[in-house]
């Protein structure tokens, strides 16, 4: 039976309840029955000041109380009198210092001090608290605590956490002499230590004439082993309150330590995060349903990418967690660096020449962490010779490979017709998935193989010529990759030209459309015209699949919403395409020739560096063909979630077909199966979409550091970008000088008033194709010289430069510059200078 007093003591045989007693009283009465060290209290019951509604104490009340003071506090001359709300020291709620608190308060001064405690909770303090915790209370219900006041000689607070690093391995506390309520109130400054791994620490000292501190070592340890009881005992993070006294230490309250969840651990596993290269391919929001297929295969390319440099399977098997190499921070995409670099550790020849192998694989920047991994026990020279057997063999054979990846691939696809997936039930839909998956995602080795060569050859080849003492090694580079012919990424803005021109020949159909703001309308005026139709449907056909974004699974492209390719058919139109400079193949073989001069005639570096030149030239172009079939595989695992989709959508399971990219693909996998313990997939998809909305506002940095997961305790923080004072300078990867206004390019859509302006753009990724021949030149935010960007860039003939940083932030609409693809300087023009 709970104690139903007004005058609940700590001596009482029967407990209050939380109601009765509020939550720093509560605390109290539990400690007080483990047997802490907690000095006698009484508190005047929650339920009389209900009762009262602010009335005054009564003079029979006032007896009682000051009878229990001289029975239950005997022996104490001087008293604390506390708030204890009920809603005060919760685990999200801590209410510190919004009530007040009375020291020091004699006998005669009790009931006006309980009184002034329990008129402070109705304060507009209080309220604007309330308010600005969203805490659904309006008024708040309170306890008053009287507790005998120890003499104390110190006093202060331990965390059983470090609060400041978050370490959940550490102890921190706060001491001052005399009464702990100054140290808590700023009054007086504390000395600050710290306990880990039982050793003690003095951050700092209060006052130079107690420079060793004021605790000796066995009461810090007194001291933090309280806290990490009290912990133990409420099964949260303790921040207590005690006080010394005639060498005794006194636990005078313990709370929750509010916000802990928000605090990273740091006793946990730091892990570095970076979206610099991945960015391009998937920028901004990723939903669950995406994030959970390219996990997948990521670690499942990386596995494939081990085994071709000749990693040993058991290798492999024993270090299977390093391949988990992404992460979905608030809803973006970044590459676990730590497990990038273990992957990296397990390559043969690592150990031996680690900077080497960071160098040839584009690590911007040595990572300070320990790398950790089940290593081989094999002989690290056998291993190199046998890796490099294994490149050797695919160097020889890419070519075939690559050709047989092609055949492969088309058969694959070709095996799952769109028609096929219409109106199908999960279980045939996740079987064709699972076919696709065995047939292509986990033999992705020629393209894995081909960008493997494509760095290789072409950072020897910039080597080379850097050995030369050539001026601008990189542009030189450049030039001898530019204009090769063959690249798909390049044939889009070619089929856009040749719609544009079709329309052309038909005047009054282009007028209509200049004039037409309804794109569906301009759809049905594209079909007035058969050959423009017939090349409308050709380029739908051919690469409707090709858009920004377009390896995310929910975006929307022009094979399922032609009306997309609208205002860029419109901007094609009323833009004069500038033409691919005559000057390309001249300047190409004007600079072999300066090459081959430096050389020498009968040079073994020049066998090489034509020998490295041809594959630089074969794997680049091959890099960007054979991400066009990425492309085509992703558009159809797009197709397979979206019919099923519309199949939950249509058995009432979902509210949206498009609700289904907020599930993740084992969700899926489950509920088809029975297996999945949530029933509603809706009420996941609510969740998930509070979620999302909440993160939109954030704006995350290339790299974040976190203990553990940073989702957990909501680590990432909006990036603050500083402007860049003075020239921009970034990689000049495509040749020319111009000088022009610029525009910002946040998305293919958004070209409005690009015609014959810089493009500015934070990333682009296949799908930005074309609308480059729109802009007099093109500057990327990110990037590197064999980006889809630089190399696309380079092909057209079109002045870029990319990895210019914080350039979104420094450059405004219609501000003019002048860049150089060449040496990769932007300055910003005075108005003056724009005119000249």
């Amino acid at each position: 039976m709970e104690n139903d007093s007004i005058i609940l003591k700590s001596t009482d045989v029967i407990s209050p309840s939380l109601e009765q007693a509020g939550g720093k009283g509560f605390s109290l009465w539990q400690l007080r029955e483990q047997e802490f060290p907690v000095p006698p209290f009484i508190i005047l019951s929650a339920d009389y000041f209900r009762l009262q509604k602010g009335k005054s104490i009564s003079k029979e009340v006032q007896e009682e109380i000051l009878h229990s003071i001289r029975q239950d506090l005997k022996g104490f001359t001087e008293f604390s009198v506390r708030s204890s709300s009920v809603m005060e020291d919760g685990s999200n709620l801590s209410f510190a210092g919004q009530f007040k608190t009375l020291l020091n308060v004699k006998e005669d001064e009790v009931i006006s001090a309980i009184i002034e405690v329990w008129e402070s909770a109705q304060s507009e303090t209080v309220q604007s608290y309330l308010s600005h915790n969203e805490s659904a209370a309006s008024a708040v219900d309170m306890a008053v605590v009287i507790q005998a006041m120890v003499p104390s000689e110190m006093s202060g607070v331990a965390f059983a956490i470090d609060p400041v690093t978050g370490n959940r391995t550490a102890k921190r506390i706060s001491a001052t002499l005399g009464l702990g309520e100054q140290l808590v109130s700023g009054e007086v400054d504390a000395f600050e230590y710290v306990i880990e791994n039982g050793i003690s620490k003095l951050l700092n000292s209060a006052n130079k004439e107690q420079e060793s501190g004021i605790l000796t070592e066995s009461q810090l340890h007194e001291i933090a082993a309280l806290a990490d009881k009290s912990t133990e005992f409420f099964g949260l993070y303790q921040d207590i309150e005690w006080a010394i006294a005639s060498e005794n230490v006194y636990l005078l309250q313990s709370r929750p330590i509010t916000h802990v969840k928000e605090l990273a651990d740091t006793s946990d596993e730091l892990i570095v995060w970076d979206n610099s290269n991945i960015t391009e391919s998937y920028p901004g929001m990723t939903t669950p349903l995406t994030f959970s297929f390219i996990e997948d295969i990521y670690r499942e390319v990386y596995k494939q990418f081990s085994r071709v440099l000749g990693v040993e399977e058991s290798l492999i098997i024993k270090n299977e967690a390093i391949f988990s190499m992404l992460g979905h921070l608030k809803f973006r995409v970044y590459y676990n660096l730590g497990n990038w670099y273990r992957v990296l550790s397990l390559l043969p020849g690592y150990e031996i020449n680690a900077g080497f192998m960071e160098q040839m694989m584009g690590v911007k920047e040595k990572l300070n962490i320990k790398i950790e991994t089940v290593p081989s026990n094999q002989n690290k020279y056998v291993r190199l010779v046998r890796m490099i057997i294994h490149v050797l063999s695919q160097w020889f054979k890419i070519e075939s490979s690559v050709q047989e990846f092609y055949y492969r691939f088309q058969k694959a696809l070709d095996s799952a017709p769109s028609d096929s997936l219409k109106n199908k039930a999960p279980i045939h839909l996740k079987t064709v998935y699972e076919r696709l998956e065995k047939q292509l995602i986990t033999k992705w080795d020629a393209p894995l193989v081909n960008d493997f060569f494509a760095m290789i050859a072409f950072g020897i080849v910039v080597k080379q010529l850097e050995s030369l003492n050539i001026e601008n090694p990189k542009s030189k580079a450049n030039t001898l990759l530019a204009d090769e012919g063959g690249i798909i990424s390049t044939e889009p803005a070619k089929d856009l030209e040749r719609i544009a021109d079709e329309i052309k020949k038909n005047v009054s159909l282009k007028e209509k459309l200049l004039n037409t703001e309804r794109e569906k309308n301009c759809i049905k005026l594209i079909h007035t015209d058969k050959n423009v139709a017939d090349l409308f449907q050709n380029y739908i056909n051919r690469f409707g699949d090709r858009w920004a974004e377009e390896l995310k699974l929910e975006t929307i492209t022009p094979s399922t919403n032609p009306e997309l390719l609208i205002p860029m058919i419109k901007l094609y139109l009323a833009t004069e395409i500038a033409k691919k400079s005559s000057t390309l193949q001249d300047e190409k073989i004007e600079t072999l020739k300066e090459v081959d001069a430096l050389f020498g005639r009968f040079s073994p570096k020049k066998w090489l560096f034509n020998l490295m030149l041809k594959q630089a030239r074969n794997r680049v172009k091959g890099r960007e063909n054979l991400r066009f079939e990425r492309t085509r595989l992703f558009a159809k695992i797009r197709e397979i979630f979206v019919e099923w989709g519309k199949y939950y959508y249509k058995n009432g399971l979902l509210e949206s077909p498009r609700d289904i990219f907020f599930l993740s693909k084992s969700e899926l996998f489950k509920f088809s199966s029975g297996t999945l313990s949530d029933l509603s997939l809706q009420e996941l998809v609510n969740k998930r979409k509070v979620e999302w909305e909440e993160a939109k506002s954030l704006d995350l940095p290339e790299r974040i550091q976190s203990y553990g997961n940073p989702n957990s305790f909501n680590q990432i923080q909006e990036m603050e970008y500083g402007l860049v004072e003075g020239d921009l300078s970034g990689i000049g990867c495509s040749k020319g000088v111009v000088k022009g206004k610029v525009k910002l390019v946040y998305s293919p859509t958004d070209i409005e008033g690009l015609n014959g302006c810089i493009m500015v753009a934070e990333k682009t990724d296949p799908g930005w194709t074309p609308i480059f021949p729109l802009a007099k030149a093109i500057l990327i935010e990110r990037g590197s010289l064999l980006s889809h960007a630089a190399i696309v860039a380079r092909e057209m003939g079109i002045p870029a430069i990319v990895s210019v940083p914080n350039i979104m932030k420094t450059l405004k609409n219609d501000m003019w510059v002048e860049m150089d693809g060449t040496t990769g300087i932007i300055s910003i023009l005075e108005e003056e200078e724009s005119h000249a």
